[in-house]
């Protein structure tokens, strides 16, 4: 389990994340939504340490997560961040990179870090690009890199910060496909920020909408929209429709439909 405390935290001494207390149940997808600015890639960075709260903090199974070593933590927490860099290297050398917390310094490649860097290509779907360089590969093709490292650390939280940013549709609905198998198949307890509501509300166990660097509404899809919180945090209104039993949404930029 992760809990945030009461956190908050500071840009150029003026307050942005202000009595920031969530608890991330084990095993669940939880996604951050929020309108840009608001604090959701603050938050995600302050979960995983790499920002430190002025005030508050992120337990871990109840123990403060200041209180774990740095390779005690990656075993604990893998985060994707938004990558901007493409690093020159084969996509497994990549991969098992995120076998750092588990190593020792210059120690050999054990039996142990190959079949789990195997294991991680195989469920991704980037076994068959294995050998090649990252960036010779498309937007999707690297993501699904991306979240194979993530998946060598072997941590049972994985963080994702838009992990759909910047690809296509098809590619957007093929990396929510993967999340939802490393939650189902692997029990992973996924933490993600999205910018794109639909997959949002599609995929997620639990919805937290933020606004001004605190949570203005959580809960299930059913319970977010009820809350009317995605329409007043994002200033738009929100229909939802069903077909074969299954719910589509549509959002528009007229005045919220409750007022």
């Amino acid at each position: 389990m992760i809990e945030a405390r009461n956190i908050a935290f500071t840009y150029n001494h003026a307050p942005f994340i202000e009595g920031f207390s969530h608890v991330f149940d084990t095993g669940s997808i939880a996604t951050i939504v929020g309108p840009n600015g608001c604090g959701k890639s603050t938050v995600v960075k302050l979960l995983t340490r790499h920002l430190k709260p002025q005030a508050g903090a992120v337990l871990l199974d109840g123990e403060n997560s200041e209180h774990f070593g740095t390779r005690a933590l990656a075993r604990k927490v893998a985060l994707l961040a938004q990558n901007t860099h493409v690093p020159n290297m084969e996509v497994e050398q990549l991969v098992q990179c995120g076998r750092f917390p588990h190593q020792t310094f210059a120690a050999p490649v054990s039996r142990e870090d190959t079949r789990i860097v195997s294991e991680a290509l195989e469920m991704t779907g980037a076994k068959p690009f294995r050998h090649k360089n990252v960036k010779n590969l498309s937007g999707g093709e690297r993501q699904k890199v991306f979240l194979a490292m993530a998946l060598a650390q072997d941590a049972d939280i994985i963080v994702l910060d838009e992990p759909t940013a910047y690809l296509d549709i098809h590619a957007c609905y093929d990396v929510m496909q993967l999340v939802c198998r490393l939650n189902e198949q692997l029990g992973k307890t996924i933490i993600m920020v999205l910018h794109d509501l639909q997959l949002a509300l599609e995929y997620s166990h639990e919805i937290v909408v933020m606004q001004g660097g605190s949570i203005l509404a959580s809960g299930n899809s059913e319970e977010v929209i009820a809350s009317h919180a995605i329409e007043d945090a994002f200033r738009i209104s929100l229909r939802r429709f069903w077909e074969d039993g299954h719910p589509y949404y549509s959002f528009s930029t007229q005045a919220t439909a409750h007022k």
